[in-house]
């Protein structure tokens, strides 16, 4: 169940507006509404989650002269445009916003104060290790989350909404084939799971793209085999809606096939899923030369049906045979999950045999 993410910005924003107006007057509600506008606008273009550095966000109570030497900023007036910084930066320091009387908004990383001097002449706001913290004179003030799958109160869940969703899949409709389209993907007239139907790509990839579409309602559009650039398809693409981010899905089945005629088709091994993280690895480098402005992050699914000992011939099968793999991670080499930030650690879903 997903909460309603402007009635949990509600219940917060009573919860801190209430100690700000006592610390600082009207004229600290009035900051910190202009303060609020900036946080929703630039969460808008960069999902807090992915932020692993620390972001401050701040107005002056009056004026915009402070101990922060301005030769040392970069200056916008759109925020989608300084989301741009906010991302790249976000993972090598401290990066700071100040917004100005004006409505200019001034971008500062790493800088050399002390910002607890801000505290009392500014509304500061504070995120850091998945938390929203107003500085309220020297006192910290967290804002209660109500829903810990929400990075932050202030930001509508994307990338980790899609991840919990694939864990959703991966438990209800892949590991006992409980999804009625995923079930078809196995070979008609084995009752154990043991043989992929021949070429079930297409299969797997429709039932993920209706549990992924229910699943998101109308907040994302969910669309399968889509270019990335002029050649190359990705299996599905996510695209929240008046957001800037999107996800690129790549779908790999691992396992034996078999035709209708009783010939193996396909055999693929862990093999199969390290290519599928380097052609993941390409179809971001290719979206990001399309799209350079969208915040795009990539997720490996990999549909592990592998058995032990399995052969042609073979009618049922035994339950060390069947779950041999059920604990058999993929090592990955490169691992583009570390060494990119637009890389998702890879989810193996292993399919459940019928053992005898």
């Amino acid at each position: 169940m997903y909460a309603d993410i402007e009635i949990m910005k509600e219940l917060a924003s009573q919860l801190f507006a209430t100690r700000i107006l006592s610390s600082y007057g009207g004229s600290g509600g009035t900051i910190l509404k202009n303060v609020l506008d900036t946080i929703h606008k630039l969460f808008i273009y960069v999902d807090p989650s992915l932020l692993q550095g620390k972001l401050i966000i701040f107005k002056l109570l009056e004026g915009d002269d402070c101990q922060i030497d301005r030769s040392q900023a970069k200056h916008f007036r759109n925020a989608r445009y300084l989301a741009q910084h906010v991302s790249t930066m976000s993972n090598l320091g401290t990066s700071v916003v100040q917004i100005c009387a004006n409505g200019e908004i001034l971008f500062f990383h790493n800088i050399e104060c002390d910002l607890s001097q801000l505290y009392g002449e500014a509304i500061v706001y504070i995120y850091h290790d998945n938390k929203d913290i107003f500085m309220i004179r020297e006192n910290e003030c967290i804002v209660p989350n109500p829903n810990p799958s929400y990075a932050s109160i202030f930001a509508t869940p994307t990338f980790s909404d899609l991840r919990a969703a694939l864990e959703d899949y991966r438990l209800r409709a892949v590991r006992t084939s409980h999804c009625t389209i995923f079930a078809t993907a196995w070979k008609k007239g084995d009752p154990g799971r043991m043989f992929f139907q021949n070429a079930p790509e297409s299969t797997i990839r429709k039932s993920l793209v209706h549990f992924l579409d229910v699943t998101f309602g109308g907040n994302a559009e969910v669309r399968p085999e889509q270019t990335v650039d002029a050649t190359h398809p990705v299996d599905i693409k996510v695209t929240w809606m008046f957001t800037n981010k999107l996800a690129l899905i790549e779908i790999k089945w691992l396992g034996k096939s078999m035709n209708e005629k009783g010939s193996i088709t396909a055999t693929y091994s862990e093999s199969r899923a390290l290519e599928g993280a380097k052609q993941l690895a390409d179809y971001l480098d290719a979206n990001y030369n399309e799209v350079p402005m969208h915040q795009t992050r990539g997720y490996l699914v990999v549909i592990d049906g592998r058995r032990e000992g399995l052969r042609r011939s073979s009618k049922t099968i035994k339950k060390s045979d069947g779950y041999w793999y059920l604990d058999k991670e993929i090592v990955y080499d490169p691992e583009y999950h570390v060494i990119r930030g637009d890389f998702e650690e890879p989810m193996r879903m292993f399919a459940e045999p019928v053992c005898r």
